[in-house]
């Protein structure tokens, strides 16, 4: 599978893992996960599948299905998936800035918004969302995590 940045912030979906996908079509597609969680008693099917430093979530009702990823950049570090996926055009790091982000966002022609911009009165977290449903956050002025839903 290929995974592209710039295809999942066009379309907001990653790779050809699909939203309503059930675990064990991911487990088809990607292989055994490297980590496995969100179970609990009152919700014992798993719902977290953990793959590098991609984190699937599932919903912990039936049917069970893909409801988003998430990358935490400023925790689990540079993107990666499994040996299954081949990884292209990934520029983010954990090390970008929201004006490298933004700059990138521009040459691509990819508009976005800012419904979380830090105020001088009230420091926030910046939240870009692009209109295929994908955000990206920041923390101390870094990137911090990516997700779709």
């Amino acid at each position: 599978m290929q995974v592209s940045l710039n295809a999942m912030l066009r379309s907001g979906q990653l790779g050809e893992l699909r939203y309503g996908m059930s675990q064990e079509e991911v487990r088809v597609l990607l292989g055994e996960p490297d980590a496995v969680g969100g179970g609990a008693r009152k919700y014992p099917h798993p719902s977290i599948l953990l793959y590098g430093t991609v984190e699937l979530n599932f919903e912990p009702l039936r049917p069970h299905g893909l409801t988003s990823f998430w990358w935490e950049a400023g925790e689990k570090g540079a993107f990666r998936l499994t040996a299954a996926c081949e990884v292209v055009d990934w520029a983010f790091t954990p090390e970008w800035t929201l004006v490298q982000v933004e700059d990138y966002l521009n040459a691509l022609d990819l508009p976005c918004e800012y419904p979380e911009m830090p105020s001088s009165e009230e420091p926030a977290t910046p939240l870009i969302v692009r209109e295929s449903g994908v955000r990206i956050s920041f923390n101390s002025g870094k990137l911090y995590g990516i997700w779709g839903s």
